[in-house]
């Protein structure tokens, strides 16, 4: 925790990824309710009130410091919260006249979980009213250039993804190559810090790192470039 302390102390840029919104255990939640009433009464009462303190925790931090959503990191987090209300309201109603004790359980943590809902809502559109784009024309062909460089090394995150269960709307919104395009565009300004729990892209910026500063060095622009590093509190 004093690593992110002094992370949040620092005027580095921040950009933060989904894994660190939404861990493995607040990931699994989703899991879970995909595998039906046997997957929502297998799921810890505890584990979902964690979740609910980690998303309150992260919003203090964004109420502290002034953080980065990307785009992509949004559409995966209102992916994920659809695909919740849907199951809770699909779960109730199936169970609405049932009487056995199994399906009483079921309900409660159907309850809690509407509450997880409520409070990862309440995250979103926290996020989207502070949420600011920047970037001059000049900025926006270098994004270009360096997606296209992420597209060419994103075979280096086969197998390095964490088991988070929004990986599967992430790989199709590419969204680790879009951080590493808006890392090094950013670098130009500040040092920038990547929040994570994935390996992958850290694996990825330093496989493109040496594109970066040959890009740079063709534009006479490699002095002004800053450091893009990674915290991965799994690591």
């Amino acid at each position: 925790m004093n690593e992110l302390e002094d992370i949040l102390k620092s005027k580095d840029h921040i950009l933060i990824d989904t894994s660190f919104i939404i861990p493995e255990e607040s990931s699994s939640l989703l899991k879970s309710l995909k595998e039906g009433l046997n997957g929502v009464y297998g799921i810890s009462a505890e584990g979902i009130k964690r979740s609910i303190d980690k998303i309150a925790e992260l919003q203090a931090l964004i109420c502290e410091r002034e953080m980065e959503f990307l785009p992509e990191i949004i559409r995966e987090l209102e992916t994920g919260l659809t695909t919740i209300e849907e199951k809770i309201y699909r779960y109730k109603r199936k169970i609405r006249h049932k009487s056995a004790q199994k399906h009483y359980v079921i309900a409660e943590k159907l309850e809690k979980l509407r509450a997880y809902a409520k409070k990862l809502n309440s995250l979103i559109e926290f996020v989207k009213s502070k949420n600011k784009q920047r970037g001059s024309e000049r900025d926006r062909e270098d994004y270009r250039h360096y997606l296209s460089i992420a597209k060419n090394n994103k075979g280096i995150l086969i197998n390095s993804h964490s088991k988070n269960e929004s990986n599967s709307i992430g790989k199709e919104l590419e969204t680790d190559l879009h951080i590493f395009a808006t890392a090094a565009i950013r670098s130009y300004h500040d040092p920038v810090i990547i929040l994570t729990r994935d390996e992958g892209i850290d694996r990825l910026i330093t496989a493109c790192f040496p594109e970066i500063s040959k890009h740079l060095r063709k534009q006479n622009r490699l002095a002004m470039h800053y450091s893009i590093s990674v915290y991965n509190p799994n690591l």
